[in-house]
């Protein structure tokens, strides 16, 4: 067979009762309330990230995906910053980016994790970034701002019971 199979980045479950589903080049979401599994029938749409054309609107990788506490899905890359989806009138996704210009310390992402006041905190190659969805800044702390070291790893991260966000 010439059939290749990619291995699963990330997976995320949404409100919408949409799977989201990452791989080496690309993202999947399968629409779970349309779907008709025992049918083996599914809706669904594909997004290749590999970067054809320099107007290309993602990144090559697609690290995390996180939904945030408004529904709102969040995409983490390598080398791309964070994406917001955005679902359009037809049905389909947009994505807007968002990286090193609006003060976020890196484009490579490694995990998302939302505050209690909305903030999405960014673990990256490069330090670690407060994001602002509202405004559509962030900054970034390092090792200089009392920070262990500069470099996170691929998801490893986390948000506590209590609030407390954790990142390796």
């Amino acid at each position: 067979s010439t059939e290749r199979l990619y291995p699963v980045g990330a997976l995320l479950l949404d409100s919408k009762r949409r799977l989201w589903a990452t791989a080496d080049d690309g993202l999947c979401c399968i629409d779970l309330a349309s779907s008709h599994l025992r049918e083996v029938r599914s809706n669904y749409e594909y997004f290749n990230t590999k970067k054809a054309t320099a107007d290309s609107t993602l990144s090559d990788r697609i690290n995390c995906i996180v939904e945030t506490s408004d529904g709102t899905v969040w995409l983490g890359s390598k080398g791309g910053g964070i994406y917001r989806v955005i679902a359009t009138s037809g049905g389909s996704f947009r994505f807007v980016d968002y990286g090193t210009e609006c003060g976020i310390s890196d484009n490579s992402i490694y995990g998302i994790a939302e505050d209690t006041e909305g903030n999405l905190w960014l673990s990256t190659g490069n330090g670690l970034s407060v994001f602002d969805p509202l405004t559509g800044t962030g900054r970034g702390y390092f090792k200089a701002d009392g920070l262990p070291g500069n470099q996170f790893y691929w998801n490893a991260y986390c948000r506590g019971r209590d609030g407390t966000l954790w990142f390796g």
